[in-house]
């Protein structure tokens, strides 16, 4: 999820230590997240509230910001400088500004940027025992040294509010797009069952002929047929020649071919 900001919303009215600090989250753009009406009450996603939102900008600046008309007049102060907010003119806060109408008057403290968001609830310690408020306050000693501020503004990193103009812009906060999540790296297979066999990964085969037999491309020539000559028989060896003999004479009577009488 996109980043929030770990908030304190102080109540100058309140006169109860456990219900002097209100623990919020603030959300990115303009969404109903964290919602203060005309009465002072701080309202978490509740879309049929209406009042002044408290939301996170695209470059991480917190943001008050009214999309619609405040019922009374609504103040931001800043070390003797102050603004009263308008409908759909977002004002940059700072930590340690106050805002404050009839029925209010806040103090704002920012403890920087967290991952998650959470339901508002009060810091108390009354109803802790030693131990838990020990825990408690190395809890809060541990928060201050990590986000370099306090409820009481005192970080060394912390903005002085009386050294900076508040700032009023025209557009109302925007919300930045999540990152994509990285795709999924793929396994590689082990072929090692495949060896010796002809590698037909670059054969393109039609979507409509998936699942089917791959058959080798049709081999076209370009010159006709020829047809081989018999082989011709080896050569009689001169042993294996026999001679021929003469022809048979006719056979001649003994009284030279007359016949007697």
């Amino acid at each position: 999820m996109s980043e929030c900001y770990a908030i304190c919303i102080e109540n100058l009215y309140s006169t109860d230590p456990d219900k002097r600090y209100l623990m919020c989250t603030a959300l990115k753009g303009a969404q109903k997240g964290l919602v203060i009406d005309a009465q002072g009450n701080i309202n978490w996603k509740n879309t049929e509230v209406e009042g002044l939102e408290l939301c996170i900008s695209g470059d991480d600046r917190l943001i008050l910001y009214l999309e619609t008309p405040f019922k009374d007049t609504l103040t931001v102060s800043r070390g003797g400088r102050s603004v009263t907010a308008e409908q759909k003119k977002p004002v940059v806060l700072l930590d340690g500004d106050e805002i404050y109408s009839t029925s209010f008057h806040y103090r704002l403290h920012i403890h920087g940027k967290v991952n998650y968001s959470n339901e508002p609830s009060y810091f108390t310690q009354s109803s802790q025992s030693s131990a838990g408020k020990k825990a408690a306050t190395a809890a809060v000693f541990a928060l201050t040294a990590m986000m370099g501020t306090s409820c009481t503004g005192s970080g060394s990193d912390t903005k002085k509010p009386e050294k900076e103009k508040i700032e009023v812009r025209d557009q109302p906060p925007s919300i930045a797009p999540d990152p994509e999540p990285p795709k999924p790296k793929e396994e590689k297979k082990d072929n090692n069952d495949m060896k010796g066999t002809e590698d037909i990964s670059s054969v393109n085969v039609p979507e409509n002929k998936v699942g089917a037999s791959i058959n080798p491309p049709i081999e076209v020539r370009h010159a006709p047929p020829v047809v081989a000559p018999p082989p011709m028989k080896p050569p009689m060896k001169p042993d294996d020649k026999k001679p021929m003999k003469p022809p048979k004479k006719p056979d001649k009577d003994k009284n030279g071919g007359k016949n007697s009488r």
